[in-house]
């Protein structure tokens, strides 16, 4: 409800913390969705906080992996628009996770 709240005012920019951390996995992938159609429509800039890379690499252009309050790591995520769910199966989806799963092994995160 919060996040609808704040999306009625169409702000420029929109910082989310973990949004989505405590929901069932069908209502989370409905609302990134959601997340995603609205502020492609009024021109959102987001700032996403998740631990959830499969989440980071749907969802972003650009990720940002920190540690110690630094960026470590960074990746500009270049996946077709819209995003759809099942890109979530395809090969560039899940490169760009391994890159990052691959950074944080290293000691990156």
């Amino acid at each position: 409800m919060a996040l609808a709240r704040a999306l009625i005012l169409e702000p420029p920019l929109l910082l989310l913390d973990e949004p989505f951390a405590a929901l069932d996995a069908i209502t989370r992938a409905e609302l990134q969705d959601d997340l995603l159609r609205t502020c492609h429509r009024h021109g959102t800039t987001v700032l996403f906080v998740t631990h959830d890379i499969n989440e980071a690499v749907y969802l972003g252009d650009r990720i940002a992996l920190m540690h110690g309050g630094r960026i470590v790591d960074d990746w500009s995520i270049e996946l077709p628009e819209p995003r759809q769910q099942s890109m979530r199966h395809g090969a560039a989806f899940n490169d760009y996770c391994a890159r990052i799963r691959a950074s944080m092994d290293r000691g990156g995160a």
